[in-house]
């Protein structure tokens, strides 16, 4: 069954492709929601699944409770990297006015252009490059 939870998994976060039946989530069992649901948790994309659900209208098809975890996922998860802009924004107001130039790299980057959604990618930093001798 993990497989196949895997590959639901994929199927879900996919974001073109062909789509998926309503009946392949509300077969699942309780305890196949909690497996789902921690896979999705250990591969970090709960917000993007949260998402991915609700653009194909496939929301409707999960348990309340589950749509509570992945709501309060994609919540936290905003918040969270709000916070991590915020810290950036910070970070480049005092270097830029110094000619400190530093690359914004990974997620941070990713969430922006990549995602065109900053909520959509979970992160837990801030990575940038800077040249040594600007530090």
């Amino acid at each position: 069954m993990e497989s196949e939870l895997r590959q639901l998994l994929l199927d879900c976060l996919k974001k073109k492709g062909p789509g998926i039946e309503t009946a392949r989530l509300s077969g699942l069992s309780p305890e196949d929601w909690q497996a789902f649901l921690s896979l999705a948790t250990t591969q970090k994309v709960i917000a993007l699944l949260w998402h991915r659900l609700r653009e194909k209208g496939l929301d409707q098809a999960v348990p309340f409770k589950v749509a509570e975890v992945l709501q309060g996922g994609f919540r936290r998860n905003i918040l969270r990297n709000l916070c991590l802009y915020r810290d950036l924004h910070s970070l480049l107001s005092v270097l830029n006015p110094e000619g400190t130039p530093l690359i914004v790299l990974k997620g941070i980057y990713l969430a922006d252009v990549v995602y065109g959604n900053i909520g959509l990618r979970q992160m837990n930093d801030i990575d940038v490059l800077a040249r040594p001798a600007d530090l």
